[in-house]
């Protein structure tokens, strides 16, 4: 579970992260719900939101002079939040759940804030949600102060009321198709007016604003997809991300806040020069920054936003999109990596078709067959021949006359160049620092130069050894994990496009269907193993494919140590290098034919190196499960 607090402006400028909380349900509290009154807040997950009023109050100990609210949803109505101490400067807007007691003639929440006569009418521009249509809807406002009784069940403790004051927005004649709005706003900060109630409406409207940052950290990033191996890992890497998802969304609401502020506040002098001459199609970038409302812009239309209208802003996901585009105008080492079969080579086939089509990029992709065997020669000539004419010749295989001769034509493309390198895990160490050299010498002759190399989860780890730290730390690695955690939505979708006139279910029974979404785990994998149960099923003469087909059909040993490491691109050859031991002790490895302590030893080495292997110790003839 993840429960994060983030710091906005008033206009929505996201100003970074106070508090990110991570915890994990104990098994065992499950079926206790009926208990929740008896236990103390300590001991309940809404003690969340204490932990981020805590963040509040440490975060005006540093700004003496800023104002702080914390802002909650349904989910903070909470006495113990409501009540707590709060030093001066810090403030509480919490949208109510439950309708309380209250020191009132009306004695309930609802009932006093609903006697007071309507204040004001507000007119709301609701944007388009799924299949509804964008429309306006004219909003009732009411406030007035109210003291709230403390919970009945807690009456032995004494518990002091809580003076608050509400605001309440309801909409007025809704169309009969839609949730009506209302929102009913407890705070601690007095409303004495309706400019007041109006405020206090605006900030409640800012909390909208974690709801993107998560749907970026979700979608864009795919958090949730990542898996690793320890929680401890998962934590680090949702670290990162959070700074990244932030980073996005801060790039779209400051570029709305203040657009013609000099957009090297948000980039790089690297990254603005390369965004600039790839949207404007020239070498030379300006000596000056643009402005900032530019920059994003340009950055989202490198992610697909189009903007017909002058007001049209760009959103998160053209964004995010755009600032991974970015990275390939910026030149470097990108690196994407993922097992067999989750189909890498077919995203990378896409991206360079996509990439030749929008004609910004000079494009080469190397076509050599043996890949082992490519070396820094033979990626130098793949370059060459993809971007020469036929007045230049052949190129030399002198070393010198060969570096000119290519700089020479990838000068006179006046576009970023990026070479598409598949089974990049197959590549020699040598090879990934001589690409990392041409990237850099070809740059310092106005070159931007990108190496894309796609492969197995080994590139990854390659590029993360000691060994490799001066081209690693210069590369960028995206892991693509294509339909993981979501391989039964895939089959599902696989039956509804094969036949589109049966439902899966009259094809697959649902506890097989459970069954191959925990085995297979690939787009190759599903492809190669779901006719072939078809057919098993056919012969057993069975009308739905059931466990006792799959199972049957599935190669029991699939997820066994050998083509474990194999999907991640080690073979017997590439763990003999890695653990610096001959190969007939690698097979003996894998076939369990070591003793336990040099199969443990082997084991721990393998996963120092980052090589994921949860579950597995060869043991015997089979995998054991390891704690």
């Amino acid at each position: 579970m993840v429960h994060s607090t983030l710091a906005f402006t008033p206009e929505g400028v996201p100003l970074g992260l106070l508090a990110p909380q991570v915890w994990a349900r104990d098994p065992d509290d499950i079926g206790k719900r009926h208990r929740r009154k008896q236990r103390p807040i300590s001991q309940k997950e809404s003690q969340k939101w204490l932990t981020s009023l805590e963040a509040a109050f440490n975060a005006r100990a540093e700004c003496p002079q800023t104002r702080l609210v914390s802002v909650g949803d349904r989910e903070a109505d909470v006495y113990d939040v409501l009540a707590a101490e709060r030093p001066e400067g810090v403030e509480l807007l919490i949208r109510a759940s439950w309708d309380r007691c209250t020191r009132t003639p009306e004695r309930y929440v609802w009932a006093t804030v609903e006697a007071h006569a309507v204040a004001e009418q507000l007119l709301l521009q609701v944007p388009r949600r799924g299949a509804q249509p964008a429309r306006e809807a004219m909003l009732a406002l009411r406030f007035c102060p109210l003291t709230w009784c403390p919970p009945r069940h807690r009456k032995r403790e004494g518990l002091s009321e809580v003076v608050l004051w509400a605001v309440q927005v309801v909409e007025v004649d809704p169309p009969a198709d839609v949730t009506p709005i209302e929102w009913m706003l407890l705070t601690t900060v007095a409303v004495d007016t309706v400019k007041d109630s109006i405020e206090r409406v605006e900030w409640y409207g800012c909390r909208w604003g974690i709801e993107v940052w998560h749907r970026i950290l979700k979608s864009g990033c795919r958090i949730e997809q990542r898996q690793l191996e320890t929680g401890e890992r998962w934590q680090r890497c949702l670290t990162l991300y959070s700074v990244i998802a932030w980073r996005v969304f801060y790039a779209v609401m400051l570029a709305r806040a203040v657009p013609e502020m000099p957009c090297d506040v948000l980039l790089e002098i690297a990254e603005w020069q390369a965004l600039y001459c790839a949207i404007h199609h020239c070498p030379t970038p300006p000596e000056s920054p643009p402005t900032l409302g530019e920059a994003v812009r340009w950055i989202a239309q490198l992610g697909g936003f189009v903007g017909r209208r002058r007001r049209d802003q760009p959103g998160p996901e053209t964004v995010w999109r755009g600032f991974q585009h970015l990275t390939i105008h910026e030149g470097g080492i990108i690196a994407l990596t993922g097992i067999v079969g989750s189909g890498k080579t077919v995203l990378l086939a896409r991206l360079l078709d996509q990439l030749r089509n929008e004609g910004e990029f000079a494009v080469s992709d190397s076509l050599s067959f043996t890949v082992p065997r490519v070396n820094l020669d033979a990626l130098k000539m793949a370059l060459y021949y993809d971007l020469a004419t036929e007045k230049d010749g052949d190129i030399t295989m002198k070393t010198e006359r060969s570096e000119r001769a290519l700089i020479r034509v990838m000068r006179r493309c006046q576009k970023p160049v990026v070479l598409f390198v598949d089974d990049g895990h197959d590549l020699h160490a040598q090879t990934l620092r001589g690409l990392k050299q041409m990237i850099e010498k070809t740059g310092r002759r106005g070159v931007r130069l990108t190496i894309l190399l796609a492969g197995h989860p080994r590139l990854k780890h390659d590029l993360r050894r000691p060994s490799q730290e001066e081209t690693g730390a210069r590369a960028t690695v995206f892991d693509f994990e294509g339909i993981q955690g979501h391989q039964r939505r895939f089959i599902t979708w696989l039956l509804e496009e094969c036949a589109p006139d049966v439902e899966p279910s009259d094809i697959l029974a649902p506890d097989a269907l459970e069954l191959l979404a925990e085995r297979l785990v690939t787009p190759l994998q599903i492809q190669h193993y779901l006719p072939r149960m078809l057919e098993q099923a056919y012969r057993f003469g069975e009308k739905l494919v059931t466990t006792t087909v799959v199972n049957t059909t599935l190669a029991p040993d699939m997820h066994a140590l050998e083509p474990t490491l194999t999907r991640h691109g080690y073979n017997v050859k590439a763990l003999s290098e890695l653990l610096h031991i001959r190969q007939p002790e690698v097979r003996s490895f894998l076939y369990g034919q070591l003793p336990p302590g040099r199969t443990e030893e082997l084991h721990n080495q393998l996963l120092a190196a980052g090589i994921p292997l949860a579950g597995h110790v060869s043991s015997g003839s089979s995998d054991l499960a390891t704690g």
